[in-house]
């Protein structure tokens, strides 16, 4: 029975997809999407995947996988499959944990930008001292 479910969720996303594409061209861009986002059909069939879309463009990211802004019909239908149902327990600790790795980076980032900014004071003093240095002598030299 669940794959019978999941083939007909499959063929009721692909006539979604085709109802937002509406220029034909096979697949949705932003613009698309975000005509119909509020279509009560269209509503009404996210709601019933338990896909919480309150925000269209946030909803079209998850969907366009490779950045092309644009959503074809395999994305279409595989992001919706992927992100139907509530959020499990074992996604948000995943997510949790990502997110600990992305602050440890950013973290390290900050910290070697603090270090680069003081070694770049350093080498500021040190050059205009040696500039001062040549200036001085330039001013003790008799010039012939």
């Amino acid at each position: 029975i669940m794959v019978t479910t999941n083939t007909m969720l499959m063929v009721m996303m692909t006539e979604l997809f085709r109802k937002l594409d509406g220029d034909n061209t096979g697949s949705v861009t932003f613009v698309e999407f975000q005509e119909h986002f509020h279509d009560t059909e269209v509503k009404a069939f996210f709601e019933s995947l338990d896909l919480d879309a309150r925000d269209a463009w946030t909803l079209f990211k998850l969907l366009d996988v490779d950045n092309k802004s644009n959503v074809e019909v395999e994305d279409f239908v595989d992001g919706c499959m992927r992100l139907k149902g509530p959020a499990k327990a074992i996604d948000i600790a995943g997510l949790i944990q990502e997110i600990k790795s992305v602050k440890k980076k950013a973290q390290n980032v900050d910290e070697r930008s603090r270090k680069l900014q003081k070694s770049t004071r350093f080498m500021e003093k040190q050059l205009q001292m040696q500039t001062q240095m040549i200036n001085g002598l330039r001013a003790a030299v008799p010039t012939v």
